[in-house]
């Protein structure tokens, strides 16, 4: 029998509050991608391992000025970017219209440029990319405003 007490309901209501808080708080609603705060943290797995192999992290954000809103289209662009990726890249949606990857062992199948020739060109949209490649002693959130500020810099939107 299932108890329907008052107090054991609330207690439960507040239960699912507070795990679809923690959920919101480290995915994105639309995407289920993870958001800055699990970004943060997968950065900083992957740089812990290039340390440790001797290679580079790269940061990738990706910016749609003119990104198309519903949930369908943040799903479909996820989507895309995903099939772009190796197992082991993350990808995160850190804004209603800005996707951040993070690539590890940049350097031994494939470089920065091949991987960002393949975000840009195969997502079907117009962007704005900032790339930045990991220091020896960056912490996560370093390398994530590097390339967050070299893609809020790129304007690709302003030909004449």
């Amino acid at each position: 029998m299932v108890d329907t007490r008052p107090s054991e309901v609330a207690a439960d209501m507040g239960w699912l509050a507070g795990e679809r808080a923690r959920y919101e708080k480290l995915l994105d609603s639309m995407t289920g991608l993870p958001r800055w705060t699990l970004l943060i943290d997968r950065t900083a797995v992957a740089l812990a391992r290039a340390r440790r192999n001797g290679r580079d992290v790269a940061v990738f954000v990706l910016e749609y000025p003119h990104f198309p809103t519903g949930p369908y289209d943040a799903r479909r662009v996820a989507e895309v970017l995903q099939s772009r990726l190796r197992p082991d890249d993350t990808l995160a949606r850190i804004g209603p219209r800005r996707f951040a990857v993070v690539c590890n062992d940049i350097g031994q199948d494939e470089d920065a440029a091949t991987v960002a020739h393949r975000l840009v060109y195969g997502s079907g949209l117009e962007c704005g990319l900032g790339v930045a490649l990991s220091g020896d002693l960056d912490p996560p959130e370093l390398v994530i405003s590097r390339a967050l500020v070299a893609a809020l810099q790129v304007d690709p939107f302003t030909s004449a």
